[in-house]
């Protein structure tokens, strides 16, 4: 089941913009989710993140993933569509240092810009960190898609 992870919507499928959340912080809207709400956001959360968030609960199955497929969001996309969604869906605490500590581990100067858009909920980061955790891929086909106005 694990083998190949595939996210190419069609092409009405659009993530909305961060402008939604009004550069809140993600993280300090989720700290007003209740206490029992399971650790699975709702179903209206990309596949992307979906997988990121299963990863970071059961990292042994990033191992098994040989093969994927992903649409290259936007770096304006944010993940949810309103601050609900982002309480409901957003990371909890934990799986937030688990992200923040990958983040840090990186040697590069763009560190601020990876943290700053995990704290705004950006697409493009999520998908990045979902990438950087499927450490046995053979193959990876990411398609840039182009907008037509």
């Amino acid at each position: 089941m694990y083998t190949e992870f595939s996210w190419i919507p069609d092409t009405k499928f659009q993530l909305p913009p961060i402008a939604n959340l009004a550069g809140r912080n993600v993280q300090d809207i989720t700290k007003s989710r209740r206490k029992k709400r399971s650790w699975l956001p709702g179903p209206y959360a990309p596949p992307f993140y979906l997988l990121l968030r299963t990863l970071l609960h059961r990292p042994i199955l990033a191992h098994y993933f040989k093969h994927a497929k992903v649409l290259a969001v936007m770096p304006c996309s944010g993940l949810f569509y309103n601050t609900h969604e982002a309480r409901e869906g957003g990371l909890s605490k934990p799986e937030f240092e688990i992200c923040e500590k990958a983040i840090a581990s990186m040697t590069t100067a763009s560190q601020k810009i990876w943290l700053e858009g995990l704290r705004k909920g950006t697409a493009d980061v999520a998908v990045a960190l979902l990438i950087s955790r499927l450490t046995q891929l053979k193959t990876l086909e990411i398609r840039v898609s182009h907008l037509i106005i």
